[in-house]
């Protein structure tokens, strides 16, 4: 069901669209300077290694924030000579249901948060555009789902470490391919407890 909230974001998107294709630079630029997220004086050219750390489901995120500090301290204290960016990026809550019966949904539901996902790194990307800067991902439960479906659906998308508890992507997911084949992750660490039921459950169904 169209929302009227989704009617007016289409419509924005819309015209920012059309005024991209057709409008002059010198015009978009007036128009729109306030609004770019990145701007030249915000760029930081210095290498840098952004961490991303995503919550799962029935979870709205809190422990990220914590996280976050213990690897500042940790960081700290080993004297790293590229400080780490900690990334806590937050996403809706979503019930177990909502969860398990999401594979049944169109695949354009199922996959808004991984759009979202590759916003927040394609921001990060454009603000630290040193060619040497490393993203490392930290995923509790659905927040691996979503690491794992971004890497199957764009290309252009590389972590340098990943770390996953409580994985839900199932056991015949192509990690080989993406490890040893592609590259385009170059290690990948994986936590779960013995009796994770949630886990269980997940082999059994497809990350698509």
């Amino acid at each position: 069901m169209t929302t009227k909230k989704n009617k007016e974001l289409g419509q924005r998107c819309w015209k920012k669209f059309t005024e991209a294709l057709g409008a002059p630079i010198q015009k978009l630029r007036e128009e729109y300077e306030e609004e770019q997220h990145v701007t030249q004086e915000l760029l930081e050219t210095k290498e840098k290694h952004i961490i991303f750390v995503l919550h799962g489901i029935r979870d709205y995120g809190g422990w990220t924030g914590d996280l976050r500090e213990d690897i500042g301290r940790v960081a700290t204290q080993l004297q790293l000579p590229i400080m780490p960016k900690v990334v806590t990026a937050k996403y809706d809550f979503f019930s177990m249901g909502k969860f398990l019966l999401s594979r049944f949904l169109p695949r354009r539901s199922r996959h808004k948060y991984v759009r979202w996902f590759m916003d927040q790194y394609t921001e990060q990307i454009a603000t630290f555009p040193n060619p040497n800067s490393k993203v490392s991902f930290i995923g509790h439960s659905n927040g691996t789902y979503i690491l794992a479906s971004a890497l199957e659906q764009y290309q252009t998308l590389q972590i340098h470490r990943a770390s996953f508890a409580g994985s839900v992507v199932p056991r015949e997911y192509p990690w080989e391919q993406y490890i040893t084949d592609e590259g385009r992750v170059e290690t990948l660490r994986n936590d779960r407890a013995a009796s994770d039921w949630v886990w269980v459950c997940s082999q059994r169904y497809s990350i698509n």
